[in-house]
């Protein structure tokens, strides 16, 4: 190893692993982890928020992959159908998403983060995520319950399930970002959020239209993307709160927008919960294929969390 990576490492003495720790995640692949932090502890943490902006820049186009930003609407009194109701926009909650995450999982080093079924009962499927740091022993858990029924009643198997796997993901992310530093999370999100909004502008800039080759302004091309996943102009000046005009979306707006798009895309977020739906297609229930379809898709999974409580979420830091 280098100099320069000798100087950029932390005097850091890990302690051993606890006996809590060690029954949460066993196997021989964790305590080989917990042995490489033991000798070789991460580097500084300058170096660290270095290599995460940096990995980000490498292709800013890909910046609003890594966070998520989702409007929760001001429900007026009585509403029936909160997910997909047009009740205005209340605040937007925000933040470093799944795939962000594992990145600063990744490039923080030493640490590793699982989920796993905990329990079940006839309401809920109970799931915890699970983040250590190997350094310094902590471990953080982050649980969340999936409901087996809806507001139309029991949900399908399959429906289920997909819920679950989504779920895991989500508990993993909220695991990793309880037990990172907040100025490695908070300075990666701020980034990754100006870079998505630089590069929907980046993308105006580069589109012309017409045989006079005018510029094509930034708000028209974002309505361009949400008509093709069904969003109407009319829905998408409702969230946003502006017409539409060009020019009229700032850089927070137009980040927010690009992260939905991509939390659309990467199946993290439903466009009926964003914007509603039709009037005449609120309240009704989904078209959803026949249960015996995929019967086992459940319990295959419940079975092999029950087979494999824990499973080690990242490598050691190379």
């Amino acid at each position: 190893m280098g100099n320069e990576n000798r100087e950029e490492r932390r005097a850091v003495t890990p302690q051993p692993m606890t006996e809590a720790t060690s029954s949460l995640l066993a196997g021989s692949a964790v305590l080989q982890l917990h042995e490489y932090a033991r000798a070789h502890p991460r580097i500084a943490p300058q170096a660290i928020l270095k290599r995460a902006t940096e990995e980000l820049e490498v292709l800013p186009a890909m910046a609003a992959d890594y966070f998520y930003a989702i409007p929760y609407k001001d429900h007026a009194r009585g509403c029936r159908n909160r997910k997909t109701c047009d009740c205005p926009i209340g605040e937007w909650v925000m933040g470093t998403g799944v795939k962000g995450a594992r990145t600063l999982l990744r490039l923080y080093g030493n640490c590793a983060v699982s989920s796993a079924i905990t329990a079940q009962d006839d309401e809920a499927v109970y799931l915890v995520g699970r983040f250590v740091d190997f350094e310094s022993n902590t471990l953080i858990e982050r649980p969340h319950r999936v409901m087996r029924c809806n507001q139309w009643g029991q949900k399908y198997d399959h429906v289920l399930a997909q819920e679950i796997q989504a779920s895991a993901s989500k508990v993993e992310r909220n695991a990793v970002l309880a037990g990172l530093p907040e100025w490695l999370s908070a300075t990666f999100f701020a980034r990754a959020r100006a870079l998505a909004a630089q590069a929907g502008r980046d993308e105006a800039a580069n589109a012309v239209a017409g045989p006079e080759a005018q510029a094509v302004p930034v708000e028209t091309i974002v309505a361009t993307e949400f008509e093709k996943l069904g969003v109407t102009r009319a829905q998408l000046q409702r969230v946003t709160g502006t017409n539409l005009a060009a020019g009229s979306l700032n850089d927070e707006m137009l980040g927010n927008l690009r992260g939905i798009l991509k939390g659309v895309r990467n199946g993290e977020i439903a466009i009926s919960e964003v914007f509603g739906q039709a009037d005449d297609s609120q309240g009704a229930e989904p078209e959803i294929a026949s249960e015996s379809a995929a019967q086992a898709s459940l319990e295959g999974l419940i079975g092999a969390a029950k087979a494999s409580d824990e499973r080690p979420g990242s490598g050691p830091q190379g």
